[in-house]
């Protein structure tokens, strides 16, 4: 009998140390957030581009956070284009942060795409509209299946004709008194 019982618990002991050698496999469905991804600001009238001021901020675009349901990083594009049907578009940022700022030589590179200058010879037109989108997608692969976009922003630019460099008019300034006389000593 106490054979018998030896053989049990050491049969039962099998059983149980090889009922531990597999790991219950989590699987995580990102889905898309009923709530939607929308831009937080409004845009400007018009924005005035000019290369001069290449460098400056044209705009921060700032969007709500997502939730895809599960715990995984959110990363977000900011996409410009051309086309309000996004055909062709340009990724002008990329993160996980839920804003990104433009630049004036990013927009002039868009307003290029959509056919606008500031040469007044040309038939071009200097005026028009650029398109501006988030797509929101879980994890750091951008080829990830779940993903969401907002609506998109429309936004007016113009370009100001090039004068060709001409000089600006010269002033005239008269002053009365003693502001403008100085001593050497």
């Amino acid at each position: 009998m106490k054979k018998l019982a030896k053989i049990g618990i050491a049969l039962l002991a099998i059983i149980n140390f090889s009922a531990c050698t597999q790991d219950d496999e989590f699987t995580f469905t990102a889905k898309e957030d009923p709530h939607g991804i929308m831009f937080s600001n409004a845009a400007t009238g018009a924005y005035t581009l000019t290369a001069s001021n290449g460098n400056n901020l044209a705009e921060r675009f700032v969007w709500n956070e997502v939730d895809m349901g599960v715990q995984t990083p959110v990363t977000y594009e900011l996409q410009g284009s051309s086309s309000e049907s996004f055909s062709y578009m340009s990724v002008l940022a990329e993160g996980t942060a839920t804003n990104a700022a433009v630049t004036v030589n990013q927009m002039l590179d868009l307003a290029e795409e959509a056919g606008l200058d500031n040469d007044p010879e040309t038939e071009a037109p200097n005026t028009g509209t650029l398109y501006f989108r988030v797509r929101a997608y879980a994890g750091s692969d951008a080829a990830n299946s779940v993903e969401q976009f907002s609506d998109v922003m429309s936004i007016n630019v113009m370009l100001p004709e090039d004068d060709g460099g001409a000089e600006a008019p010269k002033m005239n300034l008269y002053l009365v008194g003693d502001a403008t006389a100085f001593k050497l000593e």
